[in-house]
């Protein structure tokens, strides 16, 4: 089972608001939604989900930390090696 995803990020009031949706079947395992800082590729935010068919989970990350960087947002199976590239990035700077 591949990834179909929905994701969006945006900038609110000082952090960045995260949505991930799954728009496929139930994940078979766990997954990494990873948050990085573009620049180094460093990550600064993770959470492991388990997604039923058509769940979104919404998270924030505090913005005034990472000032006018680039973040970007990938989300990693467990389940089949999927290729690295961010799903989304945004500057909130």
């Amino acid at each position: 089972t591949h990834l179909k995803l929905g994701v969006s990020m945006k900038c609110d009031d000082g952090n960045i608001s995260l949505s991930v949706s799954n728009k496929g079947n139930r994940w078979p395992n766990f997954g990494e939604v990873r948050v990085y800082r573009t620049s180094n590729e460093t990550v600064v935010k993770k959470r492991s989900l388990l997604l039923a068919r058509g769940q979104t989970v919404t998270f924030n990350v505090d913005a005034k930390m990472y000032g006018s960087e680039e973040m970007g947002l990938w989300v990693k199976p467990l389940w089949y090696a999927r290729d690295f590239k961010y799903d989304a990035v945004i500057n909130c700077g």
